[in-house]
């Protein structure tokens, strides 16, 4: 029996890890294509990518002083950003970001901040256009597929109040 108990606790626990991974993956996509725009309309008005991620960190942290909760990916941002002001490379810096968030986007993204930095290819702006859009694409696809989650999830309630009129009906 103890093993039994030792077993379902690390099941529990392992579950309860993934339901945790799963929502900070969840969060840090719902709020990309926000950031991408930001980022985007910071640079393409002309502040250099560094002072535009800067600028973003810093609107984040009066979000935060104002009370409202934090989110994985300006929490990654920040962390970067702290890299960045500790001496780490800024392409180093990018490239950690992205792999400590572990989406596909999020890799896309920072390769392309990565190869800007690199070669100094002034498309930035397009493609992070680019990206914001795919990004809004996504996270509208997304919202679909929760929105057909939870029609499915009424079906039952619904069902069972259908044969509770019935049989008020018959009654």
């Amino acid at each position: 029996l103890g093993i039994l108990v030792i077993i379902f606790i690390i099941i529990l626990k392992d579950y309860e890890l993934k339901t945790k991974v799963n929502h900070r993956n969840f969060q840090i996509r719902r709020s990309f294509p926000e950031f991408v725009i930001k980022l985007t309309l910071l640079i393409n008005a002309g502040m250099t990518l560094s002072r535009a991620w800067t600028s973003i960190g810093k609107d984040y942290v009066n979000q935060l002083n104002k009370g409202e909760s934090p989110l994985f990916l300006y929490e990654e941002m920040l962390v970067a950003l702290q890299d960045i002001q500790n001496g780490v490379s800024e392409a180093k810096a990018y490239e950690d970001f992205g792999k400590r968030c572990k989406i596909p986007e999020m890799m896309r993204f920072t390769s392309v901040i990565i190869q800007n930095l690199k070669k100094g290819n002034d498309t930035l702006v397009m493609a992070l256009q680019g990206q914001a859009n795919e990004a809004w694409e996504v996270r509208k696809n997304v919202a679909k597929k929760e929105g057909e989650k939870a029609s499915s999830k009424l079906l039952l309630p619904m069902g069972i109040m259908f044969m509770i009129i019935i049989i008020i009906v018959m009654l």
